[in-house]
């Protein structure tokens, strides 16, 4: 069985009661704290690609190489099936809001 079904089926009950603990502290904090999950998740986003565009300069500066990214191959046919899908999906709600 999966890892994910495993630990929603309770079969792992300490990490599925790890990760309700977890939830339920997380929630305590924004309600008193009067924070948002979206903002902070969007300033934690920032600070990283700020400290990769830093690091990325330093490398310039220091002569050294950057990690070189892996070439990503996608077929023709994979392209076009998930564009259908999602046109699909997408396309069937938006016209129950109409």
């Amino acid at each position: 069985m999966f890892p994910a079904a495993n630990i929603l089926l309770w079969k792992q009950w300490s990490v599925s009661f790890g990760i309700i603990v977890i939830a339920t502290i997380d929630w305590l904090i924004f309600e008193k704290s009067g924070l948002l999950l979206l903002p902070i998740c969007s300033d934690v986003l920032l600070i990283l690609i700020v400290l990769l565009f830093i690091y990325a300069n330093y490398a310039a500066y220091g002569n050294r190489q950057l990690e070189t990214l892996p070439e990503l191959e996608m077929s023709e046919e994979m392209v076009n099936t998930t564009t259908a899908s999602l046109c699909a999906s997408y396309g069937s709600r938006y016209d129950s809001w109409q």
